[in-house]
């Protein structure tokens, strides 16, 4: 165990605090085998503090290895430059030192720091070391005053980088790690800017992303060839917009062995995650391969039932081989189905069109819309509820806004009158349209009631565009003319709303729009049943909710047909808007299965394969009656 522990493990963490109790529970593992406990291995340069995501050192790269090369007469020395992964470099500056001597120096009293047992003769090796280390990063850094002050003054126990080819040069002379474990951290950039210090120039840096998707892109390049990694983290980055570059890395540097799915239950007390035991082996040849694919499918499912599913004793879960062939999921969300559905899906895929970029938008991000009860703490004359942005009806009016006011002044959409198929024209809040012009602390003097208005909330306004902008105001055509709204988060089923009016939402939608296509039509053909299906098992899911993202927006496939076709659909819509119209409460089932039936056909589905989609509708629908559907000459029922 002691030589295990002291030649074959390596570790590094952000905490000090974990550094120590790995360490200690290293010398528990120890001591249950022994009679007289002996002392801990020296594992301070084994077991160490730092942040693994950053080798450098104010900006001044720390992984690069200069070696000292013989030419073939074996008498002159080239110096290569070579970064972390053996990689050839530029040849950089190194201010007259032999980079070469420094690290093989450290890596030997590294080596002489290992046998020594006496405490005072550890601590004055760690300050050989230490010092050596300083050099180092001095000549990497440039022997500046300000450099050699700010070296000077580093604390080793609390070090904002590490240096991965110091430490551990003897594992990537042999070419990387056999196995890198690990439950990384889970943060988003938008809840904690500072942990992503230092990382923003990372080529697997990106926006929406979560820290952990870099530790799963770094730990792949730490790896030997055939070495595995294996972590625990959040299951969304097989459709998370932010894991676009995490998802082709995963593709073309590794070799999917198991992805182990927990769904909707939380394997941490402590957060409200849901996660995936993931494992990798760095493999960039093999291709159309297949994997070990589990996912837990037990509403309310408990621990034994995780544990089943790791054991595959779980009947409550889907088990799949998936195929990957590198070239199919290189740029696209990665999603699992069994062979049949995989079959349905491709011939839905077929002989189709998708919306494009400037066709879909997120709604308006705020800065907050109204004051929340952590903000009010910061206010103390103001109530929970009050608007900022946003505007109840009393306070709107309250404002006395001119009519230059009046024109920032917009209806403002919640869920209260955004339904499926059909949006309430009535809202009873609005909002102040502000776009990026309105970032100049001058730009609403000509507008004093809302100047005054604004600044009395201006310590708790966090917008980009602050003092007086939205954080995210969006093209404003998308809230203007006819539209499709599209609810981002839906329990049981995806809703898409119908909007001929300006109709100002929130980031809690998406908005369509689109001249290629008759809004309608896309109306009904998104609220389907097959599109139901196709987001279900292509889309991005939370458990048992559809999130609709751009992203899953985007690759909803849509066929290529005349406006003949396209006509029954819509004839049926418009009966569905008139009835909702009429009482928001109207029962429109048969209109809505008629359209069902209707995009069935246009895909040019079976009745097999419709009854797998939907096994009820073989309760309503006889296979002759099917057949017998012809999506031009249908005649939609008349509501009355």
């Amino acid at each position: 165990k002691k030589e295990i522990i002291q030649n074959n493990i390596y570790g590094v963490d952000i905490e000090q605090g974990a550094v120590d109790i790995a360490r200690l529970r290293f010398w528990l593992a120890l001591v249950v085998d022994e009679d007289v406990p002996q002392a801990l291995p020296n594992l301070d340069y084994k077991i160490i503090q730092g942040n693994s995501l950053v080798e450098s050192f104010e900006g001044h790269d720390l992984s690069k290895i200069i070696k000292t090369k013989n030419t073939s007469s074996g008498t002159s020395k080239s110096k290569i430059t070579k970064n972390l992964f053996g990689e050839i470099q530029n040849p950089q500056l190194t201010m007259g030192f032999d980079a070469a001597h420094t690290e093989a120096n450290l890596n030997l009293l590294i080596r002489e720091y290992f046998q020594i047992n006496n405490s005072e003769d550890k601590h004055k090796k760690a300050d050989i070391i230490n010092d050596q280390i300083k050099e180092h990063i001095k000549n990497c850094a440039g022997h500046t005053p300000e450099v050699i002050e700010k070296v000077n003054a580093i604390d080793f126990n609390n070090k904002s980088f590490f240096l991965w080819h110091l430490y551990f040069a003897d594992i990537f002379e042999n070419g990387g790690f056999d196995v890198v474990i690990g439950n990384p951290p889970y943060i988003k950039e938008y809840t904690d800017r500072k942990a992503f210090d230092g990382v923003r120039s990372s080529k697997y840096y990106q926006g929406k992303m979560d820290l952990w998707y870099l530790f799963a892109c770094f730990g792949i390049d730490l790896l030997k060839t055939n070495g595995q990694l294996c972590f625990i983290a959040t299951n969304n980055w097989v459709t998370n917009s932010g894991a676009s570059k995490m998802r082709n890395k995963v593709i073309s540097d590794s070799k999917i062995i198991q992805l182990i799915d927990f769904g909707a239950y939380m394997i941490f007390d402590s957060a409200s995650i849901q996660t995936m035991i993931m494992l990798f082996q760095k493999n960039k040849l093999s291709d159309n391969y297949n994997f070990d694919f589990r996912k837990l499918t037990k509403p309310k499912a408990k621990k034994e039932d995780a544990i089943a599913l790791l054991a595959k004793n779980q009947n409550d879960a889907e088990y799949l081989t998936p195929t990957i062939t590198r070239k199919d999921f290189l740029s696209t969300l990665l999603t699992f189905n069994n062979q049949v559905n995989e079959i349905i899906l491709r011939k839905i895929n077929s002989r189709v069109s998708y919306f494009t970029k400037d066709e879909v938008a997120q709604g308006i991000v705020f800065p907050q819309d109204f004051l929340n009860k952590k903000n009010q703490a910061i206010l103390d004359d103001f109530n929970v509820g009050d608007g900022i942005f946003g505007l109840s009806d009393y306070e709107k009016n309250n404002l006395h806004l001119s009519s230059d006011e009046l024109e920032l002044i917009k209806p403002y959409f919640t869920t209260e009158q955004v339904k499926k198929y059909y949006t309430l024209p009535c809202n009873q809040l609005w909002l102040i349209y502000t776009d990026s012009s309105f970032k100049n602390p001058n730009s609403l003097d000509s507008f004093p009631n809302l100047k005054n208005h604004l600044d009395g909330f201006g310590e708790v306004i966090t917008s980009d565009n602050k003092p007086y902008g939205l954080h995210r105001a969006r093209e404003e055509r998308f809230f203007r003319n006819e539209k499709i709204i599209v609810l981002r988060k839906c329990a049981g089923r995806p809703s898409f709303s119908y909007a001929d009016f300006d109709t100002y939402v929130s980031a809690t939608f998406y908005l369509i729009q689109s001249d290629r296509f008759d809004i309608k039509f896309l109306l009904g053909l998104l609220n389907s049943k097959m599109i139901e299906f196709w987001l279900k098992n292509k889309g991005k899911m939370q458990g048992d909710n559809y999130q609709l993202d751009k992203e899953p927006l985007l690759e909803i496939p849509i066929k290529n047909t005349d406006k003949s076709i396209q006509k029954s659909i819509i004839e049926l819509v418009n009966e569905i808007i008139l009835s909702k119209e009429i009482d928001i409460e109207a029962k429109t089932d048969s209109l809505e299965q008629q359209i069902d039936t209707l995009v069935y056909k246009l895909y040019e589905l079976s009745y097999e394969e419709v009854v797998l989609i939907e096994p009820d509708f073989g309760k309503r629908v006889s296979v002759e009656q099917y057949q017998d559907v012809n999506v031009v000459e249908y005649e939609a029922v008349n509501v009355e």
